[in-house]
């Protein structure tokens, strides 16, 4: 009977440490706090600070080799072109749609209001 208590001790500890060790897909450095901050504490989050830290967060991932998450690059391209430096926002555009091909109508789309305003 004590035998058969071990088992399922055992394998709730192999589970827990596999939880433990989970690896993500992408790298999202600080954009999820950045967000976060831009939507509880509006206007606080000036765009300086957000160019700079998504920079540093793809600046990181390039340099470990990691995959940067979904919508970075688009957000990055949208703040520059808020501040009107439309190279960086049409670079920043591009990279989203070359790691990630299937939003390229999406993009295009932000492209296209970005360069109208």
């Amino acid at each position: 009977m004590k035998n058969k208590l071990w088992l399922p001790a055992i394998v709730l500890a192999f589970m827990t440490g596999c939880a433990t060790s989970h690896k993500t897909l992408y790298h999202w450095g600080e954009y999820e706090t950045l967000l976060l901050d831009m939507y509880t504490n509006p206007g606080e989050v000036d765009n300086y600070t957000q160019i700079t830290k998504i920079n540093e967060s793809i600046a990181y991932a390039e340099s470990k080799g990691l995959k940067v998450a979904p919508g970075i690059y688009a957000h990055l391209g949208m703040i520059y072109a808020k501040n009107g430096d439309m190279p960086n926002a049409i670079s920043a555009f591009e990279n989203e749609k070359k790691y990630y091909p299937e939003s390229a109508t999406f993009i295009d789309g932000m492209l296209s209001r970005a360069s109208a305003n």
